[in-house]
């Protein structure tokens, strides 16, 4: 995959993948190089602003009528200033991407129908809403002992989870470190420390879970944000911790730290996640990638 942005040579042989979820973005004005293809996109993104608009005028006109308002242009401009925007079209557009922005009207003094912003209260920012978080240690053996009467915790450069082949290695100041067979590490400790390498397997207990990452890339399209978290929290109840997306030229990168019980869990998941329209590509996060979300 490649952005939108990469500029073709000659021989270049390309496959354009579409998708009618696709929208004409803003963005693309920074790197297209005819007028005819700026000007479509102008035509285009202004169109669906206008669109988009036109949805939050009538739902802001019912929450006008409820609170006995006057739907008026210098009201609308009040309501622009209020929000911190350039014109009321902005307004309705902020009201169709955000319905619980007309909650914010009762903070503003209404007199006579008319909006005032002099006695106005201060909004509230919105509570960023933090996932429930499950416990990290598990039913694990190291040298054949029950490892919750020992010091260990899991490795970050390569976070295992159960069904990982596993070892155990004897740290000087945090306990025992339990690290993956694959580990990026484990061939340089297994030789030169050998000596603090512990046998360490698991215990299954379906009870637990584990902190692990995913990181998604593929087509930016309309919903797909929506779509993977639903299918993680929903249809798979699945915890996560954190999730983020960034998004350049049409093509989009997400990454997830989530909580599962064991690796046959976490393989059903990357496969659920490849049949989402617009997702090309799901991996299991390896070492210092999940440190970065």
């Amino acid at each position: 995959l490649v952005p939108l942005s990469h500029i073709l040579q000659t021989g270049d042989q390309i496959e354009i993948l579409t998708s009618k979820k696709q929208k004409p973005s803003e963005d693309w004005l920074k790197f297209v190089v005819s007028s005819k293809a700026k000007n479509a996109i102008k035509k285009a993104t202004k169109d669906a602003y206008r669109k988009i608009a036109e949805e939050g005028k009538i739902i802001l006109e019912r929450k006008l009528k409820q609170l006995k308002a006057n739907h008026t242009e210098e009201n609308m401009w009040t309501l622009a200033s209020f929000f911190k925007l350039d014109s009321p079209l902005d307004v309705y557009h902020l009201v169709a991407r955000d319905k619980s922005k007309v909650l914010n009207l009762k903070n503003i003094n209404l007199v006579n129908g008319n909006f005032s912003l002099e006695k106005a209260k201060l909004i509230k920012k919105t509570e960023v809403k933090e996932f429930k978080k499950l416990p990290k240690n598990a039913e694990l053996l190291i040298m054949g002992e029950d490892a919750n009467t020992m010091d260990y915790s899991f490795a970050k450069c390569c976070s295992p989870v159960p069904g990982d082949d596993v070892f155990g290695f004897i740290s000087i100041n945090d306990g025992i470190k339990v690290h993956r067979t694959n580990c990026p590490n484990a061939v340089n400790m297994m030789s030169k420390y050998s000596y603090r390498v512990v046998k360490t397997r698991w215990n299954n207990d379906e009870s637990k879970s584990f902190l692990t990452g995913i990181k998604l890339e593929g087509l930016d399209n309309v919903g797909v944000v929506s779509q993977v978290s639903a299918l993680i929290t929903k249809n798979l109840e699945i915890n996560m911790q954190s999730i983020s997306f960034e998004s350049k030229d049409g093509i989009y990168e997400g990454k997830i730290m989530l909580f599962v019980t064991n690796q046959a869990e976490l393989n059903v998941l990357i496969d659920e996640l490849k049949a989402i329209e617009g997702v090309v590509r799901v991996y299991r996060l390896e070492v210092n990638e999940a440190d970065t979300i």
